[in-house]
């Protein structure tokens, strides 16, 4: 009789390796660090609030159609959350000639203003504090549902407007969306350790994407063991954002710069609230809030590094868990940069709660060693070497 060791033996050691995936890994150095970006997002403590809310005014009765509180997933998403507040403004019946306003310059505004248009309505303008230097063209660009603080019914609701924008991206990567071209979006490999919730298991158990892989992650100069690969579309904000803007003019839609205080300020019967974090005051919801990230930009790359995958993963540092991301991002833009800056990949990965509450010199210093320790445990990942020794 064989004993175990001996029975082991015969059973061929391809049973218990893992697939080694070997990536060309960025570099990430003081020289290498193109920008140091901190972005604030807007929250919600409950799921997304896509409602109808009737107003009555010195001038009559107003409808607001409220879209916000998405939590950092607002681009995943996107698209169910339009299409579902239009649907809910449509039991009205409106008279598409009836003038609607829009307010807020994000991508959830942005691409609201494209629908109705496209359904024929009359979208006379866009009203926004910002049109840049806000998250949607500041974040980080991944479909997924991590990180979201819904209850359980809130998170159903949330994989039902995200399972709706999936077919659009998928639409979009292949070319066939009416208004937005295949350069915005990349179906790529996302890599993330056994323990980090990616928040797109959801897409597995629809049929949507494969099965997460056991494989070993091989950087070269250091290799992560019991790592998952899943896949999901890497979403380049910047040049999304600048497609909408585009769009936006061509339909000749005005743009605003202004900030409004009340719905009452405008004159229109219609009103889209796609305000975000503006719908604290504005609309008085006082379950909103916000976090901070904090995200640096890469440049001086190899030549031959064409980024085509993405890490989203948890790391120890300093006995902490913390969340370690990069995206092959290419453009940065803002209110000063508008038509752009070349970037070659992003690293982001922090989620400061509450940041109105942290005094401003408290705020400058943690910002300083959010971006420390974000440049020194991306260092560690990709190279096994501390960020201040390269």
């Amino acid at each position: 009789m064989f004993c175990r060791a001996a029975l082991l033996l015969l059973i061929p050691l391809t049973l218990f390796s893992t697939e080694s995936i070997q990536l060309d890994p960025p570099r990430i150095t003081p020289t290498t660090i193109s920008e140091k970006i901190v972005s604030q997002r807007p929250l919600r403590e409950e799921c997304v609030r896509i409602s109808k809310e009737r107003l009555t005014t010195v001038d009559g009765t107003k409808t607001v159609v409220h879209c916000y509180g998405h939590c950092g997933s607002g681009w995943t998403m996107l698209f169910g959350s339009v299409k579902e507040a239009i649907d809910l403004f449509e039991e009205e019946e409106p008279v598409k000639s009836t003038p609607i306003h829009i307010l807020g310059g994000g991508a959830i505004g942005l691409t609201m203003a494209i629908e109705l248009s496209n359904r024929g309505y009359n979208v006379v303008g866009i009203t926004a504090t910002k049109f840049y230097d806000i998250s949607s063209w500041r974040s980080a660009g991944i479909f997924s549902l991590a990180h979201l603080p819904y209850d359980e019914q809130g998170l159903e609701s949330a994989k039902k407007l995200a399972l709706e924008s999936f077919f659009t991206y998928r639409e979009i990567e292949l070319g066939h969306h009416p208004y937005l071209s295949s350069l915005t979006v990349e179906y790529l490999p996302i890599y993330s350790s056994t323990d980090t919730d990616t928040g797109l298991d959801f897409l597995v158990e629809e049929g949507l994407i494969p099965p997460p892989e056991e494989i070993s992650l091989n950087l070269g100069k250091v290799t992560h063991p019991h790592f998952l690969q899943r896949m999901t579309y890497f979403i380049n904000s910047s040049e999304i954002m600048r497609e909408l803007q585009s769009h936006i003019q061509t339909l000749g839609i005005p743009l605003h710069q202004k900030e409004i205080h009340s719905f009452e300020e405008l004159p229109e019967k219609f009103i889209f609230n796609c305000t975000g974090l503006g719908s604290k005051s504005l609309a008085k919801d006082e379950t909103v809030y916000s976090s901070l990230g904090h995200t640096c930009h890469l440049h001086n790359q190899p030549e031959e590094n064409g980024f085509k995958y993405i890490i989203y993963t948890t790391v120890k540092q300093n006995g902490q868990s913390e969340i370690l991301y990069f995206l092959p991002q290419t453009l940065f833009v803002n209110s000063k940069q508008t038509e752009g800056k070349t970037c070659q990949a992003i690293l982001g990965g922090t989620y400061i709660l509450y940041p109105e509450e942290i005094p401003l010199h408290e705020r400058i210093l943690m910002d300083r060693r959010e971006f420390a320790k974000l440049q020194e445990r991306s260092s560690l990942f990709f190279s096994g070497k501390s960020f201040l020794s390269q």
